[in-house]
């Protein structure tokens, strides 16, 4: 595929039509060499994390060049609703954003303004890396291509909802379960059982089903995306690369003492 084909943005708002729920994960580590391999490993899309990872500007550029070198879609969560910072990762070549902590719709619309062109937004133009990616029709193309997703993570984001969900230019919503889950009086729940809150995850994305937008949720293993499936999220992170190498490392050297045990 010819590294400025315009084709490359159509393929999240492609693979978010989809009917199939869609799978990434984060990445955390702030390392371009795990995001080829995750790129490579065959995921539908791969979230760079400038929230909570160790990426700075630089290393998210690296980040993004190693998962386009693959068959994988790049997105990022971006720090902070910070229009400086969205447009940037965005002039990189991210093809979507995650927002952290949208609470209310003046939030959701500061979000979304700042990933669309005038007249449907504010974002600066200078698409420095992404008309190199994507080609002369970047500009054309950008605000039908770029997917915008706010966080619904807080007390607050719950009680303004369908506020939220009424923004125009907001794609999707991604549900932080652990944030929320401490904002309404519980402790990290993820993907443990607990009648009460899988009643609010499942209302949320039945409200934002029912307007069309995508519905995401982070989960910390297969057994958890297969409920959040089943509570109608079609839009699926999978744990981040640095718990996956946790975990491979403390298997590979508990395998290894015991053989030498």
């Amino acid at each position: 595929m010819p590294v400025t084909d315009p084709h490359r943005m159509q393929r999240l708002k492609n693979i978010f039509a989809s009917t199939s729920p869609v799978y990434s994960i984060f990445m955390n580590t702030g390392c371009a060499f795990s995001c080829e391999i995750f790129a490579n490993a065959g995921l539908h899309i791969i979230a760079i994390d400038c929230q909570h990872g160790l990426f700075t500007e630089d290393t998210a550029i690296d980040a993004l060049h190693a998962i386009q070198s693959a068959d994988a879609v790049p997105i990022a969560r971006c720090r902070w609703n910070d229009p400086a910072h969205i447009m940037r990762l965005l002039d990189f070549g991210a093809m979507g954003i995650i927002c952290p902590m949208i609470n209310t719709a003046k939030h959701a619309q500061q979000f979304v303004d700042a990933c669309r062109y005038s007249p449907r937004g504010n974002r600066s133009f200078g698409p420095i890396r992404a008309s190199v990616v994507y080609g002369a029709e970047y500009y054309k193309m950008a605000n039908n291509s770029v997917r915008t997703i706010a966080m619904i993570e807080t007390k607050q984001a719950l009680s303004n909802l369908d506020e939220i969900l009424n923004i125009t230019e907001l794609d999707g919503i991604f549900v932080g379960p652990n944030d929320l889950s401490i904002d309404l009086g519980h402790p990290p729940l993820l993907d443990k059982d607990h009648p009460e809150f899988d009643k609010i995850i499942t209302h949320i994305a039945d409200k934002a089903n029912a307007k069309g937008k995508v519905t995401a949720i982070f989960v910390g293993d297969r057994q958890g995306a297969k409920k959040r499936i089943e509570q109608g999220y079609n839009f699926i992170i999978v744990s981040n690369d640095a718990t996956v190498l946790k975990q491979q490392a403390a298997k590979m050297a508990a395998d290894m003492n015991n053989l030498s045990g």
